[in-house]
């Protein structure tokens, strides 16, 4: 990596872009060279989840019986432009 002077550097924002969809995101996977080999799939994909007045949100989805561990990714952005993001395995 190049190292960019601070006073040097600047941002260009692209505008906004319409969340992927599942389809969209898996062709997207399938174009980047295979790094990992160890069968690691995504079984569930909404980038338009909406929670609750308590900020909390409930979703179903089907896994294999053979998976012994699944491991859940969740990212969020609130109205105000706040970043979070949870990562639990189990």
């Amino acid at each position: 990596m190049e190292y960019v002077n601070r006073k040097e550097g600047h941002l260009n924002f692209q505008g906004y872009f319409e969340s992927p969809t599942f389809d969209s995101y898996v062709k997207q996977l399938n174009k980047r060279p295979k790094k990992n080999k160890s069968g690691i799939t995504t079984l569930f994909w909404d980038p338009q989840i909406k929670t609750d007045e308590n900020g909390e949100a409930t979703f179903r989805f089907n896994t294999p019986s053979t998976y012994s561990r699944l491991q859940l990714k969740a990212s969020a952005v609130t109205e105000q432009g706040e970043i979070g993001s949870v990562k639990v395995v189990f």
